[in-house]
């Protein structure tokens, strides 16, 4: 996936059904103590690399409890300029293959 990386390491995702994941999923999400190290580096670098809402988890907890807060993806924006354009060229580079396979 063509994401920054200091983002995709810790993606989590809330899946429709988790003994079924062709199921498909709901939403990416952070753990808060991801959130909360990404929010440091963020300072760190003085730039924006998410945005996120907090959501309760659908899902109880392991001990029957109110599951973790998660930290709903809406943006990923990266510490490095250029993801934007490496995910451009390889769209563009899939329509190219798929223009030639297609003749």
């Amino acid at each position: 996936m063509g994401l920054a990386n200091e983002v995709r390491e810790k993606l989590r995702v809330e899946w429709v059904d988790p003994s079924d994941p062709s199921r498909g999923f709901l939403y990416l999400y952070l753990s808060p103590e991801d959130y909360e190290s990404l929010q440091a580096l963020a300072e760190k670098e003085g730039a924006v690399l998410i945005k996120a809402d907090p959501r309760p988890a659908p899902r109880p907890g392991p001990d029957g409890g109110p599951g973790e807060v998660q930290w709903v993806l809406s943006d990923v924006i990266g510490a490095e300029d250029g993801l934007g354009v490496e995910c451009l060229s390889g769209s563009g580079a899939i329509a190219s293959a798929y223009c030639k396979a297609f003749r």
